[in-house]
């Protein structure tokens, strides 16, 4: 008899104990539920968040553009020009405040020969490079023309020695000028070289793209447009 009460009394523990694991399971599951509902809740903020940032950095891309577009009104008739001045320490070192101006006209006669003094302006050097700069604001937009088409006509590497104004090797750069945005965006746009695009250049404020001689010309507008493109 002592061990069918034995026995008893061990089946009343064991359902004490089962009754008591149930309920800690219920108690795990519960919280577990809990944390899954707080998971989804956080993982729909995180959702709704990125859908919110997404927007704000087009409206933020938006506003940029904008401003960029004004500013680019103020600077679209101006003409960087790099390499005519001697880099710093060159023995042949030329006085900006002299000469400048008359090694400006002389080199935008190299493009067009019609181009006089008074098309242009000197804005000002930028002396604290290794490759000084000048910038020079032409009257109007035909004159930028003029300019930018001879640079394309011009035969052979366009140097100080083959202008005739200097017997340097040193390649002169000509280029518009652009507002901050668009330096940004041009310089993100030439990654495009590593995925196949041949042509990356900007002419007249837009950043534009070829894959190939004859190719559809791509505008980039914007970072999404470089994104898209890279594939």
């Amino acid at each position: 008899m002592k061990m069918v009460s034995d026995l008893t009394n061990e089946i009343k523990e064991l359902r004490k104990d089962t009754a008591s694991m149930k309920v800690s399971m219920e108690f795990i599951n519960q919280q577990f539920e809990e944390e899954r509902n707080k998971s989804k809740v956080l993982s729909e903020m995180v959702t709704d968040l990125n859908r919110e940032n997404g927007k704000m950095r087009i409206e933020l891309d938006d506003i940029k553009k904008f401003v960029s577009r004004f500013e680019y009104e103020k600077i679209q008739n101006n003409v960087v020009i790099s390499g005519l001045l001697n880099r710093k320490g060159e023995s042949d070192h030329v006085e900006v405040a002299e000469n400048t101006d008359g090694m400006v006209l002389d080199l935008f006669k190299k493009m067009d020969h019609s181009i006089s003094k008074d098309d242009f302006e000197l804005v000002r050097t930028i002396n604290n490079i290794s490759m000084p700069m000048i910038v020079v604001k032409v009257k109007n937009l035909d004159i930028k023309k003029k300019i930018f088409d001879g640079k394309r006509r011009f035969k052979g590497q366009l140097t100080v020695s083959n202008c005739g104004l200097g017997e340097a090797n040193r390649i002169i750069y000509i280029r518009e000028d652009l507002t901050k945005w668009q330096q940004s965006l041009f310089k993100s746009a030439r990654r495009l070289r590593d995925v196949g695009y041949k042509f990356v250049w900007h002419s007249n404020g837009e950043i534009l793209a070829r894959k190939s001689d004859g190719s559809k010309i791509t505008k980039i507008t914007s970072e999404d447009v470089i994104t898209g493109l890279m594939g």
